[in-house]
């Protein structure tokens, strides 16, 4: 600091001592900050992963199951069967070219000897044979279930029997001047009060939910370290401690650095997901376009700054949880070892939003991250409650504020920082051995 105000042309007596400690607080706040920018780890948890992972997950996911689709459809699947059944593959055979222009898929029917079974297995997909009696036509499919081409096939041959079974009930019913409705003289139909855009929100916001908060976490996961456990490693925590600033204001500084980029991994991610829901809703694959295209997006939008907010508030709590475990490590590796339990704690909580009975109500809004799932949850099915958004805001908000106030309070005891982690924080001791005071 002095070095810096000597650039200026400056002294620190020139200054006084009210503005020279406020020039050390910044000085200490950028020194932070400039700590965490060098370390590459850091930056590529912070940035990398919120703006590759979830594009590369689903985007990757969704071009991969597409491209597996089109190959599957453009495969000719090859079914053999026994010659003494040519009646009845020529039967399923009308049935299939019936509906060839309908169906996705191509099959062939090949006509094979019993002795040719085994020996020319790996010419076909699955094996055909049929049997009939009183009860009417049995057609059974032997298939490969480890085996993506022979499961394929055997799912083309049951929709297949469906469609020949479908035409014979057809022709029997013609037979006596009956029609399809005397197969189903009594009709059912439930409306669902919810629509469709809510239940495919409903289905998707505990999954995205849990995403949000783990990588939230990650990102302020290294920058934590680095912040209180790196101090340590590299010797300069004591010169830190004689810095002509309180303990408190030394521990908001390594906070208020620390939440900086959580809250930069929280704004990523956020903008990351939701670009790719997004393409996902303009997919060209027929199956991914029509699960998401219920879903209005205009009015998860419209509640997009409070949606925002929540998970600034939520990278705030999750970097002062990760910082009070660090505190006890004293080597990068033991702090992985603490904060490996809390990241576990922190994803099961996270994953309370895909529990289907699990709603945000003014209980679970109390309990931290659980709250932040269950909203997100709410959000995507726009079911949101602004009432309930308050709270959880504020309940997370003063977790933070508690959590950080017991770090000032572990960095103002010697015994917690320069003891040997959690060996030394003992619950249960005997009387006796307790030093006095």
């Amino acid at each position: 600091v002095i070095n810096r105000l000597k650039e200026r042309g400056q002294d620190k007596y020139e200054l006084g001592r009210e503005r020279f400690l406020e020039e050390c607080k910044k000085e200490e706040i950028r020194k932070e900050v400039l700590d965490i920018l060098r370390d590459k780890k850091t930056l590529i948890i912070m940035v990398a992963v919120p703006i590759l992972l979830y594009p590369a997950m689903i985007i990757g996911m969704v071009m991969i199951m597409s491209m597996v689709a089109s190959s599957q459809q453009e495969t000719v699947h090859r079914v053999a069967y026994a010659t003494e059944y040519e009646e009845y593959a020529s039967a399923l055979q009308e049935v299939y070219d019936e509906y060839e222009e309908e169906n996705n898929y191509k099959l062939e029917l090949i006509s094979m000897t019993e002795t040719d079974k085994e020996a020319k297995a790996d010419s076909y997909d699955a094996w055909l044979s049929f049997s009939e009696d009183e009860n009417g036509l049995s057609i059974t499919v032997e298939y490969t279930s480890t085996n993506q081409d022979s499961g394929y096939a055997e799912s083309i041959l049951e929709d297949l029997s469906e469609l020949y079974k479908d035409k014979i009930v057809e022709e029997k019913l013609g037979e006596y001047g009956l029609t399809e409705e005397f197969l189903s003289p009594v009709k059912y139909q439930a409306i669902d009060s919810v629509s469709e855009s809510e239940s495919v929100g409903m289905n998707l916001g505990g999954s995205i939910g849990m995403m949000l908060v783990v990588t939230i976490m990650l990102g302020a996961f290294y920058p934590a370290i680095d912040a209180t456990t790196g101090e340590k490693e590299r010797g300069t925590l004591e010169t830190l401690l004689t810095l002509p600033v309180t303990n408190f204001q030394m521990i908001m500084s390594k906070y208020i650095a620390v939440s900086l980029f959580a809250c930069v991994t929280a704004v990523l991610s956020l903008l990351s997901l939701g670009a790719s829901v997004i393409f996902l809703v303009n997919s060209v694959t027929e199956g991914v376009s029509e699960e998401f295209a219920g879903i209005d997006f205009s009015m998860i939008l419209s509640w997009m700054p409070v949606l925002l907010l929540v998970m600034l508030v939520t990278a705030l709590l999750v970097t002062a949880f990760s910082m009070c475990f660090c505190v006890f490590a004293k080597s990068f590796k033991e702090a992985n070892n603490y904060i490996t339990p809390v990241m576990l704690i922190v994803m099961f909580a996270s994953m309370a939003g895909m529990l289907p009975s699990a709603e945000l109500n003014y209980k679970t809004a109390l309990i931290p991250i659980v709250n932040v799932s269950l909203l997100i949850k709410q959000v995507m099915a726009q079911q949101m409650n602004l009432g309930l958004a308050g709270i959880t805001i504020g309940v997370n908000f003063c977790y933070s504020v508690l959590i950080v106030w017991l770090l000032a309070k572990m960095y103002d005891s010697e015994n917690v920082l320069f003891s040997d982690g959690f060996q030394s924080f003992k619950l249960f001791e005997k009387r006796s051995d307790i030093k006095k005071g």
